[in-house]
């Protein structure tokens, strides 16, 4: 089965319920991942997104259908990294990533496409592959070779994404774990996350950029796509926009 396991899980859809066999993890993902060991001894989280909330989420913010695939992924990952407690802050996770994949479509750095490009991320002596290549990739863009060997070994306990970082991009269920994890050990530890304040989230992925940069248009879209997902999640509050560039 091309080096993954099949499983079998149910799954919660408007009331229904819904076998999947199509949703599948990596080999010894429970029994040999420290990370995950970790996370599926804490309580798990008590929400639900559903796959209308999901589809919605892309479909309301201009973006096309995602595939039942993605929202298997999505949940299944949710629930057994358990690296996000409330559906707010999964509102700002699905947010996140839906900007950095242009809604869940590129999973490498478009504008990396023709020379991978050489020279922007520079690899650090003793942690990166020379000739290897460390731009964006996954869901979230995992950039920089010192994020992939912390994924790796945090992940995996090898060096594979160092080794072969294109698995973040062309493994579906690398492209979410990296997403989940480089969300719970780089981005929710902000105490702002935490109060919900959007910004602070932005701040932790590419504040460089767009808190304190010349993009601040892109990261007013990223608030812009989580607005519309809070009200599709019917979390009755007022989105915050603090934490970024106010």
């Amino acid at each position: 089965m091309n080096n993954f396991l099949a499983i079998f899980i149910i799954l919660s859809l408007n009331g229904k319920i819904f076998q999947s066999t199509r949703v599948k993890k990596l080999p010894q993902l429970i029994a040999d991942n420290t990370f995950l060991i970790k996370k599926n001894a804490e309580p798990k989280s008590e929400f639900e997104v559903s796959f209308d909330e999901f589809k919605n989420s892309l479909l309301m913010n201009n973006f096309s259908e995602p595939t039942w695939h993605q929202y298997a992924n999505f949940t299944f990952y949710l629930k057994i990294t358990n690296s996000i407690q409330t559906k707010r802050e999964a509102g700002m996770f699905l947010a996140q990533i839906i900007h950095e994949s242009m809604g869940l479509k590129f999973k490498k750095e478009i504008v990396c496409k023709k020379n991978e490009c050489a020279g922007s991320y520079p690899v650090t002596p003793g942690i990166g592959n020379p000739h290897k290549f460390y731009y964006g990739r996954g869901y979230i863009q995992l950039t920089w070779d010192f994020n992939y060997k912390e994924a790796s070994f945090d992940l995996f306990n090898d060096d594979r994404l160092i080794q072969d970082p294109d698995q973040v991009a062309d493994k579906e269920e690398v492209s979410w774990l990296s997403a989940f994890w480089f969300w719970e050990t780089k981005v929710s530890i902000d105490t702002g996350v935490k109060m919900g304040n959007f910004g602070s989230s932005t701040n932790r992925i590419n504040g460089i950029l767009e808190c304190r940069g010349h993009n601040l248009e892109k990261a007013r879209k990223r608030f812009e796509y989580y607005t519309t997902i809070l009200k599709i999640f019917e979390i009755n509050e007022k989105p915050k926009e603090s934490g970024c560039y106010n």
